[in-house]
């Protein structure tokens, strides 16, 4: 699975896009803190070929977050992302 976060920067919605070889793999999405806190757990089961998962991160506060996509045979990726205020 090829991970990928965008927009990163995000300010009040992300998209996390993954490409999965199997169809009804479970998943588990987990986004966590710089201080390592589970703060979001985001469940399902893939498609094959392309899939698109929207995290909503406008309640997070400014900072840097970490997205982990996890499977049955444990965690396939982890990639970093920005979390910017939202403007007014």
């Amino acid at each position: 699975m090829s991970l990928s976060i965008y927009p990163n920067p995000a300010a009040d919605e992300a998209k996390l896009a993954f490409n999965s070889s199997l169809n009804n793999e479970s998943y588990e999405i987990r986004i966590v803190n710089n201080s390592g806190m589970n703060l979001q757990n985001i469940e399902g089961t893939t498609v094959q070929g392309q899939n698109t998962i929207r995290i909503h991160v406008g309640n997070y506060p400014s900072g840097i977050y970490y997205v982990q996509l996890i499977t049955h045979s444990g965690v396939r990726e982890t990639l970093k992302f920005l979390k910017l205020a939202i403007s007014e």
